[in-house]
């Protein structure tokens, strides 16, 4: 409990002073009473309302229309997520014979020297003092060192590097974080565009996973970034519980195919889980030569863009509410009364701030 008094042996440390700290006042001969500050008192009053519904049903469903009736982008900070690249810079710079003969050798025993390395951009700057070699991989898309990617990672860490090469050219790096693996491929689509596509890390931990994948269209001059999207997001903790992934399944047209699911848990009725979301669908995103990116037909959907971004972590519950409130309303006025009481339960801590810290705060 928030604000507990608890005793402390000689064995073990004591807090700081309590007048260090701004609370009561004593002298060193008296042990002094538990009196908690108002902040703390409004803490435990906050914690002692979790675990209960302490608005009704018509404040409730008021709050939840309120909500509903705003405007997407009054509630999102993030609408524009995809638009954001990974880390990467363009080289464009041809390699001499010798430099790609050693590369050559490199791949066939993969390591490069740091300084070869540096001369590539494929180091890592913060473990330049500590090797004298580059772990790299070899990748190849088509033709042998005509098109492909080397990646490179120390054998410590989690980042990489990606450079991408056009025969001797080097034409850009990437900073990527594969966590687990650096899933990508290659492919030409119907229309003879060359596809280069890779999943990246952006978060994971503590329950929560941010995985996007990134579509370039290869280029004379280079990669061009065409498409971001969630491959996996992913909350396992607190009331709202959730997961959306995403996975290519064609390559003529480019064709994600998405399975998501929303949970809430009842932490009034014992922390039961109730499941108000499970479905799939497939998005087909055509290429737009103008704009040089690929968009999404939403039109036959049953996810629409602004509801893929509540499954983004950091977590926005009133974009949540709002992109969802016709789903949300129709179960408050059903038959099904556990998940009515969840739904009770999970907007009455949203009302009184419990979960998240305020409405539109990001954790």
């Amino acid at each position: 409990m928030v604000g507990a008094c608890t005793e402390t042996s000689d064995s073990t440390q004591r807090p700081a002073s309590p007048e260090a700290k701004g609370g009561w006042s004593s002298s060193l001969s008296t042990n002094p009473p538990c009196q908690p500050s108002k902040k703390l008192d409004a803490l435990q009053k906050q914690e002692a309302r979790f675990g209960q519904i302490t608005h009704s049903e018509a404040e409730i469903l008021s709050f939840l229309d309120s909500l509903g009736s705003l405007p997407a982008s009054r509630l999102d900070d993030s609408i524009n997520w995809h638009d954001i690249p990974p880390k990467w810079r363009r080289i464009g710079t041809f390699l001499n014979k010798a430099q790609f003969q050693e590369l050559k050798d490199g791949c066939k025993h993969k390591k490069i020297t740091k300084d070869f390395a540096k001369a590539l951009h494929l180091n890592m700057p913060k473990f330049d003092d500590h090797v004298d070699s580059v772990t790299i991989a070899y990748i190849p898309f088509e033709g042998r060192y005509e098109y492909y990617a080397i990646e490179s990672y120390p054998d410590f860490e989690w980042d990489a590097k990606l450079a991408f090469f056009h025969g001797n050219e080097l034409l850009e790096v990437h900073d990527v974080l594969p966590r687990w693996g650096l899933p990508l491929d290659c492919y030409l689509d119907a229309d003879g565009r060359r596809i280069v596509r890779y999943r990246a890390c952006l978060t994971e931990g503590m329950g929560a996973g941010d995985w996007r994948d990134y579509y370039y269209v290869w280029e004379p001059k280079g990669l061009h970034p065409a498409l971001v999207t969630i491959g996996l997001g992913t909350y396992q903790t607190g009331v709202r519980i959730y997961t959306l992934s995403g996975m290519q399944k064609e390559t003529d047209s480019l064709v994600v195919q998405y399975h998501f699911d929303q949970s809430l848990m009842d932490y009034a009725q014992g922390g039961t889980e109730h499941q108000i979301i499970n479905d799939s669908c497939r998005i087909l995103y055509a290429y737009d030569s103008t704009a040089k990116r690929f968009q999404p037909n939403w039109k036959h959907s049953k996810i629409t863009k602004m509801q893929t971004l509540t499954y983004l972590t950091g977590e926005n519950d009133p974009l949540f509410i709002q992109s969802h409130h016709r789903l949300l309303k129709t179960i408050l006025q059903g038959m099904d009364q556990e998940k009515r009481h969840a739904i009770q339960f999970y907007l009455s801590q949203i009302m009184d701030g419990n979960y998240p810290k305020g409405l539109g705060a990001k954790r």
